[in-house]
């Protein structure tokens, strides 16, 4: 394999855009200060399109410090990259010239970068946590259709605690956020294998793990005993496929 076909095939895997929903999503090159990459959201067809961080500038704000997030520092960010911004704290820009479409991609996802740092140094932020990033992310992605700290009635007439319910068409997706230590490992599958056999048939079990911990092969075979895993990184996509 030559050079040049090594590094299409990297990019093409790395950026390959997913389609959920209406949206089509993708991985850019640019990353947030907690080194999670900049995704991106392209809706509509044709010369009507919008090209939106998902509020992900705004998510890893959130996850950085307890206090309100400066929505004018936000604002005029995004004003000097000609962008706009939605009330729920997107970034966003409109595009009615498709030839357009990978540059303003670009431009959105270094914005997005930009105001993500900027609000991250306002609080002073050194640590990130991504289980309370995560939380950000579910509930600015499915508002109303999803629920926290949930218990389901096991095989052992037990109640087993999950952190998300989320609703996806029909299909109700039981999450679990670990990370790598034996106390939350343990905790998960237990709780999975448990309530297993009482879901409904459409329901879908995952456990979202972080993979900047530097799981090993044998750490994340043993996830899979008690559900899916998910690795963060990927987790909007992977939610939509596996609830399809």
């Amino acid at each position: 394999m030559s050079n040049y076909d090594l590094v299409a095939k990297s990019l093409l895997e790395w950026m390959e855009p997913v389609i959920v929903g209406e949206r089509v999503l993708l991985n850019t090159l640019a990353l947030y200060p907690s080194n999670s990459c900049v995704k991106i959201g392209v809706l509509g067809s044709g010369r009507n399109l919008v090209v939106s961080d998902e509020g992900g500038a705004v998510a890893i704000a959130a996850t950085a410090h307890a206090g309100p997030i400066d929505m004018q520092l936000v604002k005029r960010t995004a004003l000097q990259f000609g962008l706009k911004v939605h009330s729920d704290g997107s970034i966003f820009a409109t595009v009615d010239d498709p030839a357009s479409l990978a540059f303003h991609i670009s431009l959105v996802s270094n914005c997005s970068q930009k105001v993500a740092e900027l609000l991250t140094k306002k609080g002073n932020v050194v640590d990130f946590d991504y289980r309370t990033e995560l939380d950000q992310v579910i509930s600015s992605r499915y508002h109303e259709h999803f629920k926290r700290d949930v218990r389901v009635l096991g095989s052992s007439n037990k109640p087993q605690r999950f952190d998300f319910e989320i609703l996806l068409r029909g299909s109700r997706v039981f999450l679990d956020a670990v990370k790598r230590d034996s106390s939350s490992i343990n905790s998960a599958i237990v709780a999975h294998l448990d309530v297993r056999a009482n879901l409904q048939k459409n329901d879908r079990q995952a456990i979202i793990y972080d993979k900047r911990e530097m799981w090993s092969a044998e750490e994340l075979s043993l996830l899979k005993v008690g559900a899916t895993p998910i690795e963060y990184a990927s987790f909007q996509e992977s939610i939509e496929r596996i609830a399809a």
